[in-house]
Order: C-alpha cells, then structure tokens, then sequence
C-alpha cells in the first residue's frame, strides 16, 4: 500500500467514549487501506478540561518492534501529551496547531475540546495501531462523558517517539538514564509541585530550584548556570507567543543536539525540594 499523498484528515471508524466518576481502561486497534504519518485525538468532554478526565494513555505502534511504544503516560506524565505533541510536528506552524491544550498550563484553548495530533509515521501495513486510554467521564459534576474519535494525517511529522519519567519532590541530585535501543535526540526538563493539575502543571520560573544540569557528566554539556537552557522549548516551538515556555521552570536540549549511541544520561542537581517531569525525545536507531 502507499502512502496517503496529499489527502485531507481521514475519519477513523473507530471510538471511545467515557462516563462515570471512576477511570475505566479502554483499548481500540485503528484500522486503514493506507499507510499515514500521524493520527489526531479528538477529545470532547461534557465539562473540565480534558486532561483532567485522563489517568493513562498509550500509543503502541508495532511497525518499530521493541520500540513499538511511541508514547506511554499515566498520572502526571499525562500532562505532557500536548508539548509531545507539539515536538512531535515538522515546522512551527505545525506544533502550534498539534493540540487545542496549552503545552504550558495543561489547560484547554477551549474548555473541554482539544486535539492531539501525535507522531506515528506508519511503515507496514501488517500490523495496527493500538490505542490504550483509561478515563473517566466526569470529575466535578454528578454526570457527563468523555468521547475520543481519531483521524488519519498526511502531514509532516518527526520521526520520533517519548520516552517520560515522573520525578517525586525532593531536594538533591537526581540522575536519569535513557534506554540505548534508541537514539537520545533531545532532552526536556520541568520543575513541578509533583501533584499536576490542569492549571497548574509546571513551577514558576525560579533562578535558583535547579542548580545544575549536566548531559553525560561531560564538561561541554554541564550547565552551572541553568538559565542558559531557559529559552531551549521556545527556539524550537516558536510559533506561539514570544517565552511561551520561558515562564515556566522548563530546561530544554534540543537545537542542535549531538545524538550519539548507547545509554546517555542526565543528572538534575535540585537546590530546593521540586518534582521534576524529564522527556526523552528518541528516534530508532
């Protein structure tokens, strides 16, 4: 089969939908005639917003094998989804319209309505896509629902997949290891209260909570001064409003990134007690 080619978003056959107050765990195999790039979320909620329903999503793509998990997330890491989103689209105009959620507060454009468009780039049409959600339908009203429905895309998407770690609050050094059946192509670093909510996901802008942060212990890619990495999401997201991110305590090392095989590392000196949220953008080796 080909590759969709120049085709608009193509409507999935297949749904979810939520209600109750208690999560329930829903899984969907998206079926097509074609190969695609990337799939849209479409999330609509009776009220909240819509990260706030979600406990734990995950998009498996068996295409790439061991690496098949393009994207796994629960509890706080939930909160990520739309700044994956975003580093997953090719061009900045592109991750600007990845997702109807603010990257930076969790929280929707437009209560409860958003989309998600993630990075699949499908290569075989051997095997489905499976998408895993647990949801509930509503959190402070007595009813409500949560509906999901997907589309197909033929826009450019990287060709890349998340790695996500959940850091409790504490104070002190903390070191991160990525897996090395990929390559390591950029690192996000965030300072949170370790309880996200939509809202309130990322700590204020702080000059002195992180204290250090050093990529493989190497000299050249130690930083005293953390700073220097402040602006590391806005050079590369820059489709929104001018320090979209900078106002959050949020670290990235993405332009310019030297991928090199095997394990890699990062270490966080933390000066004062914070949760930390640590993205690892992969490609296949």
């Amino acid at each position: 089969m080909d590759m969709i080619s120049d085709i608009m978003i193509i409507q999935s056959a297949q749904s979810m939908s939520f209600s109750g107050a208690t999560a329930v765990e829903e899984n969907v195999v998206l079926k097509t005639d074609s190969l695609y790039t990337g799939l849209r979320l479409s999330f609509t909620a009776t009220q909240d917003n819509v990260l706030d329903h979600i406990e734990s999503i995950e998009i498996d793509c068996p295409d790439y094998g061991a690496q098949s998990s393009r994207m796994k997330l629960s509890g706080n890491e939930v909160y990520l989804l739309p700044l994956l989103c975003q580093m997953g689209n090719s061009g900045a105009a592109d991750a600007t319209a990845a997702t109807g959620t603010s990257a930076v507060t969790g929280s929707d454009i437009a209560t409860s309505f958003s989309h998600f468009d993630i990075p699949i780039n499908k290569v075989s049409m051997d095997k489905d896509v499976r998408i895993t959600i647990k949801a509930k339908g509503y959190i402070s009203a007595g009813s409500g629902t949560l509906s999901v429905h997907f589309g197909f895309c033929d826009t450019p998407f990287r060709k890349v997949y998340f790695r996500t770690y959940n850091v409790p609050s504490a104070a002190g050094v903390y070191q991160n290891w990525f897996p090395s059946d990929g390559l390591l192509q950029g690192i996000v670093i965030g300072a949170t209260d370790g309880s996200c909510v939509a809202g309130g996901v990322w700590n204020a802008r702080s000059a002195s909570d992180i204290a250090e942060i050093s990529l493989d212990g190497v000299r050249n890619t130690t930083f005293t001064r953390t700073q220097l990495l402040a602006s590391g999401l806005d050079e590369v997201l820059s489709g929104g409003a001018q320090g979209s991110f900078v106002g959050s305590d949020i670290y990235a090392m993405v332009r310019n990134f030297v991928p090199e095989s095997g394990a890699r590392y990062v270490s966080v000196d933390r000066a004062a007690a914070c949760g930390l949220m640590i993205v690892g953008v992969m490609s296949d080796a």
